[in-house]
């Protein structure tokens, strides 16, 4: 969740900008489609934005809300939270590539607070669970529709 990344472009990014605002790697063919002056295709569903403008300007990123889905798991992140339905803990033994079940199932973190989401807080904010588990589902059906 947390990778940096670099943009270099004398005269146009200026030298020395952090930008904290939250983009993601779907964001990196629609900005460079952007600065080379081509179009995006139109045959299909692009998740990712043009992010120039928050390396040259220091605009606000275009996302409310940054979405994926892999192997089973659903995920959603919107400012400091992070909900993972079906997560796994990846932790190098072979329970770590199953999905983890029970109250973890789904796992909301606060990623300010805990960036090693460690602390799984569903219960403590249930309308925070409620709120992205519903964005996050809406967003997987929009983008399986043909």
């Amino acid at each position: 969740m947390r990778i940096p990344m670099v943009m270099h472009w004398p005269g146009v990014i200026p030298k020395g900008r952090v930008v904290r605002e939250i983009g993601s790697h779907l964001d990196l063919l629609p900005t460079v489609a952007k600065a080379a002056g081509t179009d995006l295709p139109v045959d299909r569903t692009l998740d990712g934005f043009d992010v120039l403008p928050l390396v040259v300007s220091g605009a606000r990123s275009p996302h409310d809300a940054i979405y994926w889905s892999l192997g089973g798991q659903l995920a959603v992140r919107r400012g400091d939270w992070k909900l993972v339905q079906n997560g796994k803990a990846y932790d190098g033994t072979p329970a770590g590539s199953q999905a983890l079940t029970g109250e973890d199932a789904i796992f909301l973190s606060n990623l300010a607070e805990d960036p090693g989401e460690s602390v799984n807080l569903r219960r403590k904010y249930p309308q925070v669970v409620d709120e992205l588990m519903t964005v996050a589902q809406r967003w997987l059906i929009d983008v399986k529709k043909p």
